[in-house]
């Protein structure tokens, strides 16, 4: 049965975890990250001026346009309308929804997946796929985000540096020295500039071109790898 003709919530993946910036690194590493068809991750953060909307978006995405597309049109308003009603939405086989409408910020044919902690509004994200992917790799996506949307809260994603919140990023990126990039691990520069990647005209005047730098770096050293 379609989702946009059913009456009565999306189904979200409930979550009890609390962790929130740590589960959020932790999707994106093993989730989104490396997947050529995974758009990315957007999530409420709560700020001293209220809700807004944080992305972290994959920048191996194909299609650039997708994400440029999600920047200008999907904010807290259109995230909380996923968790409220399932129209302009169509349940996928693979356990996701689909979009097919033009009026929830997202391009259509965009496949999401939502997860929640019941006990708090402002735990809530999704994790937004292209509409095309290879066949089976959602799915072993999907049951990686489950297992650990269920597990126990942790102090880290991953083991070293601990990039848990908005702080910690700027903090990693005012660290870094532009002349040596190559000397750190890709994966951890990957992490900051995604990290900060919704926020970047946000960031202080003279962490900016650190920033650039950086992101050029990723870049450049993505397209040389490949075939």
């Amino acid at each position: 049965m379609s989702a946009s003709s059913s009456a009565g919530q999306t189904r979200a993946q409930p979550t009890q975890r609390k962790d929130w910036d740590t589960l959020i690194d932790e999707l994106f590493g093993s989730v989104i990250s490396g997947a050529p068809f995974a758009v990315g991750i957007a999530t409420k953060h709560k700020g001293f001026l209220g809700n807004t909307l944080r992305l972290r978006l994959n920048q191996r995405f194909p299609n650039q346009q997708v994400p440029q597309y999600i920047r200008k049109r999907f904010q807290v308003p259109q995230l909380d309308r996923l968790f409220q009603s399932a129209e302009g939405l169509e349940r996928d086989a693979a356990g996701v929804y689909k979009v097919v409408a033009d009026n929830l910020g997202l391009p259509r044919n965009c496949l999401l997946y939502c997860f929640e902690n019941p006990g708090d509004k402002n735990m809530r994200g999704v994790l937004l796929f292209g509409g095309e992917r290879l066949e089976g790799q959602l799915e072993k996506r999907l049951e990686t985000a489950a297992s650990i949307l269920s597990g126990p809260a942790r102090s880290s994603a991953r083991g070293g540096v601990a990039l848990e919140s908005h702080e910690q990023l700027v903090a990693a990126l005012s660290k870094l020295n532009v002349k040596r990039l190559f000397d750190y691990d890709m994966e951890l520069l990957a992490r900051i500039v995604n990290g900060l990647e919704e926020s970047k005209e946000e960031l202080p005047k003279h962490l900016k071109p650190i920033f650039k730098s950086a992101s050029d770096y990723i870049i450049k050293h993505r397209v040389k790898r490949r075939p």
